[in-house]
């Protein structure tokens, strides 16, 4: 029982440094101006050894592109930086679920009172 809790702490915490190095590395990036092509060949890597969702990536390239200090500190580095490849990365957007609603007495109960008014 306490090596399960162990063993789920110590993922838990793994996950957590994982995501939090990866939190760095889009900041430091960010910081350095222009999303290059290198830049975007390391990420893919950095995702998959971290475990960092498509959805996660997004959400780090989001934030780091509208913090105000990094787009600041990137703007000094060089005025002439160019923000397009970091907005085409934050553009992606999340595939949509289809949510049917639920066949239940309740809705079919709706409909007769719909019929009948």
């Amino acid at each position: 029982m306490e090596h399960d809790i162990l063993r789920r702490r110590s993922a838990a915490t793994v996950k957590n440094m994982g995501v939090n190095s990866y939190f760095q590395v889009i900041s430091a990036f960010r910081a350095q101006g222009d999303l290059t092509e290198n830049k975007l060949t390391i990420l893919p890597v950095l995702q998959n050894a971290f475990g960092i969702s498509r959805e996660r990536h997004t959400a780090e390239v989001k934030r780091a592109l509208y913090d105000e200090q990094l787009s600041g500190i990137a703007a000094s580095i060089n005025p002439s930086s160019n923000t397009t490849n970091w907005e085409m990365e934050a553009n992606y957007t999340c595939p949509t679920v289809v949510h049917r609603p639920p066949n239940t007495k309740y809705i079919q109960v709706a409909e007769q009172v719909l019929q009948t008014t």
